[in-house]
């Protein structure tokens, strides 16, 4: 914990200042005031501060010039920008190319862009499953993973679960959060920690799938050479065989 510390003294001190005052964002909202209600409720912020709404038993914070519909209590599509979500299970984020579900009381960010969503976990766990397939996968504290544009067959691409870029977190969760400095810090340290071991373990993925995939591209290879040899030896048969008919024919 003392390296962790030492590691991130500095970028503290930088960041933590813009957690001293506490801003009241206002929100749009279409229909007017429909938080409050249960309808469908379109919520944007066009302040500079974030603004803090609850859905269900989940909190929710929009970064400058963020929209999102509420559908339920527990299911919002974000149409653009970024949330920091603290979420209860089951709570669901979507856009056009996918899902992200806390699996366990989690917080989460997840940041919309024209053609890509990126999830990325600090605490708990949450499941993202891409649009048009049944694969889901599950990012962990300390990770990242993005869905990707949706192609002609109606499926968007995953990437591979990377650590979250730690700097930049932490400069937008100390815009984001409210509360007293000191608990700020040990928050952020204590995630230092976390990122670590997610680092590690990022790693540690990305090189199996790494010799999978090479061993997937040396098996295609071998298959390919097997079957033209195949087929070479094929055709030096009916060749000869040719020979001989004409030759004894004659």
């Amino acid at each position: 914990m003392k390296s962790a510390s030492l590691i991130t003294h500095a970028l503290l001190f930088i960041v933590s200042f813009s957690i001293e005052i506490t801003v009241h964002a206002s929100a749009i909202m279409e229909p007017r005031n429909c938080l409050n209600t249960k309808a469908v409720c379109a919520i944007e912020n066009p302040s500079v501060e974030p603004l803090e709404i609850k859905v269900g038993s989940s909190i929710l914070t929009l970064d400058h010039d963020t929209t999102l519909v509420r559908t339920t209590d527990s299911h919002v599509r974000l149409v653009k920008g970024t949330l920091w979500v603290r979420a209860t299970p089951e709570m669901t984020v979507s856009a056009e190319f996918g899902d992200a579900q806390a699996t366990t009381s989690s917080e989460f960010w997840i940041t919309r862009s024209k053609d890509s969503m990126t999830v990325s976990t600090v605490l708990g766990a949450v499941e993202i499953s891409g649009r048009g397939t049944n694969e889901k996968l599950i990012v962990t504290a300390g990770l990242q993973n993005t869905l990707g544009s949706v192609n002609l067959a109606g499926q968007s691409s995953t990437g591979l679960p990377m650590p979250i870029p730690f700097k930049e977190l932490v400069t937008r969760w100390a815009k984001f959060y409210r509360g007293p400095k000191k608990d700020f810090l040990a928050q952020v340290d204590a995630f230092h920690t976390v990122w670590v071991d997610a680092s590690k373990e990022s790693a540690e993925i990305n090189r199996t799938l790494y010799s999978r995939k090479v061993a997937s591209v040396e098996s295609l290879k071998r298959a390919a050479a097997e079957k033209s040899a195949k087929a070479n030896a094929e055709k030096r048969e009916l060749h000869e065989l040719y020979l001989r008919r004409v030759f004894d024919g004659l």
